[in-house]
């Protein structure tokens, strides 16, 4: 099957689940369909998170509304889309994708240090280095997607529009709280310092085995991995967890792997480990983010350890 009929039926799919939702012959097909090929899911995936960009607008809700699809060859409301009338739907709605991202912001940080933000909602967003977020914006909804690195959120209340937060294949929604999220390329991590936050995979991504919804309250942090497996929820230490907020990285009995990927996000410098034993070493430290590059001097000297410049990148190994 060529790479055009793939995308094709991905987009079907996903105004399928999204516009009507599926019934249980249609999401058995839909399941067999999507675990046929890798590029199954990656098709629909990246069909997603265009749908994430103009599906959930209100323009384009007010215009399939007004829209007649049960004159098309293949019936709409009760069907779903055929492929060729999922393409041309996507077609269709295009301006809105254009019109939809004039609603949208983008926020960044650097390897010099953290950011602070505040929305043109009263939430105040924070990202630590090397961080990215989008912010999108809807008469129904406040949506941030995390595209790298740690936020912490002090949300405003607003029980009328929900503020969602996407990472990964995860969404975040909140009324009025503060919490941490932190992304990491095998998994997203929740850290929640007020309130109560509510977890759960948009309904596209209800393929993966496991969908189940959590709820974090003040004080309680989970791990979300990207292979559909998630952690216990625990208590976590919000002193050495958001540290960084002051500008210091702080740990007891951290793994150096997470050390490693947090020291990255403040350094001009590329730190990689090169074993998994090396990765697995716990340590308990504290410094200052600007003082990163010489922690790692340090670590290396306590543990014994050989920084060799290799291909741009420091190389954290065991002497030979």
């Amino acid at each position: 099957m060529n790479q055009q009929v793939i995308k094709q039926q991905a987009r079907d799919w996903v105004l399928r689940i999204n516009m009507n939702g599926l019934d249980e012959r249609e999401q058995l097909e839909f399941n067999t369909w999507i675990h046929q090929n890798p590029k199954h899911q990656q098709a629909f995936s990246k069909t997603e998170e265009t749908w994430k960009a103009i599906g959930y607008g209100d323009e384009l809700e007010r215009y399939i509304a007004s829209t007649d699809f049960t004159s098309r060859q293949t019936p709409f409301v009760k069907y779903g889309l055929g492929l060729a009338a999922a393409a041309c739907i996507l077609m269709l709605i295009s301006p809105f994708i254009f019109k939809h991202h004039n609603h949208s912001e983008t926020f960044i940080s650097n390897h010099h240090g953290n950011s602070e933000y505040y929305l043109k909602d009263g939430s105040r967003l924070r990202l630590s280095g090397d961080s990215q977020a989008t912010m999108r914006w809807s008469k129904s909804s406040r949506e941030l997607t995390l595209d790298k690195g740690s936020i912490y959120i002090e949300v405003e209340h607003n029980t009328q529009k929900p503020f969602i937060v996407h990472s990964h294949q995860h969404q975040i929604i909140v009324v009025g709280t503060a919490f941490e999220v932190q992304q990491s390329p095998s998994a997203t991590q929740i850290s929640v310092t007020e309130g109560r936050v509510k977890i759960e995979k948009p309904k596209a991504f209800l393929w993966s085995k496991k969908h189940t919804a959590d709820t974090l309250e003040a004080g309680q942090q989970l791990k979300l991995h990207t292979d559909g497996n998630k952690g216990n929820i625990r208590p976590f230490d919000k002193n050495n967890k958001l540290a960084w907020l002051n500008d210091r990285l702080s740990y007891e009995h951290e793994k150096l792997e997470q050390i490693i990927n947090d020291i990255n996000r403040y350094s001009h410098k590329k730190y990689f480990i090169e074993n998994n034993k090396i990765k697995n070493i716990n340590l308990t430290l504290s410094f200052k983010t600007d003082q990163a590059d010489a922690a790692i001097k340090g670590i290396a000297a306590s543990q014994n350890l050989s920084l060799i410049h290799r291909s741009g990148q420091i190389v954290i190994s065991h002497p030979r």
